[in-house]
């Protein structure tokens, strides 16, 4: 195995996420690259098959091998913004090719490098949740396998905090594809896009046509505009392409609001 990485940076947040779907079957699976030398946030994009209640396990998900055990690390966070879990895949190729046995294949804490403390493939994350990802290396992934979302899926948001979401499709969007439903406030609810350095490119705010018409406001396009746009002088961030997987953190004040990515199959 390679060295352990010794420093990780905690709050950094993704970048672009470039994806090729493997299959345009119901089931199927897609690898979704990583940013070397930088920071992916990533979501899930098939649902694990049979998947109930909206939930998955961290054991569903993968890496490729170029993912390195013990350099790089996914990092989960919670709706106040804190860690609460950095984990590292092992593969089986890599547990046989070191002569390691009786150790499950699968995501470990980035600090078990003896796996003396249990595997973390059981840790149940709401599907659409997004993580942050960090590799060193060129062509590393994250691989999701399972079945197509037939029909609008509705991302809940925890209200009076952050949650880490994203564009759980195996298609490529539009902002403009995703919508929020009606307890999402326009200019006091917002999402944030980050880049790969963990810099902000992106706060945005969404405003339906209910809202507009109800506020009578004409000429003005329906969906996504800058949180600081209140006037509409700047144009809409519909036109933003929203990659497969791609991640975004979204803060509401208020209960059920809920972001909608749409059924991916024409």
């Amino acid at each position: 195995m390679k060295k352990l990485m010794t420093a990780f940076a905690v709050c950094a947040l993704a970048g672009a996420v470039y994806a090729q779907i493997e299959s345009q079957n119901i089931v199927g699976y897609q690898t979704v690259p990583l940013t070397q030398n930088g920071y992916t946030f990533s979501c899930a994009t098939l649902a694990p098959i049979g998947m109930t209640g909206g939930n998955m396990i961290l054991g569903d998900i993968a890496a490729n091998e170029n993912f390195s055990p013990f350099e790089d690390a996914i990092q989960i966070f919670d709706s106040t913004g804190s860690k609460i879990l950095m984990a590292t895949y092992v593969s089986q190729a890599v547990l046989d090719a070191n002569e390691i046995t009786g150790v499950e294949a699968g995501w470990w804490d980035l600090a078990d490098v003896n796996f003396e403390n249990g595997d973390l493939n059981d840790t149940v994350i709401q599907f659409g949740s997004s993580m942050t990802v960090f590799t060193g290396y060129a062509g590393a992934g994250l691989v999701y396998v399972g079945e197509l979302v037939q029909s609008d899926n509705p991302l809940p948001l925890v209200q009076n905090g952050y949650t880490f979401l994203g564009n759980a499709s195996p298609v490529d969007l539009l902002l403009g594809d995703i919508t929020a439903n009606e307890n999402f406030s326009p200019f006091e609810d917002a999402i944030q896009i980050f880049d790969s350095t963990g810099s902000k490119i992106l706060m945005a705010t969404y405003v339906s046509q209910a809202v507009l018409d109800a506020n009578e406001i004409t000429g003005v396009e329906a969906g996504w505009w800058d949180l600081a746009d209140v006037n509409f002088e700047n144009g809409d961030l519909n036109d933003t392409v929203i990659v497969a997987g791609q991640g975004m953190t979204v803060f509401t004040g208020y209960a059920g609001a809920a972001i909608i990515i749409p059924n991916p199959l024409p």
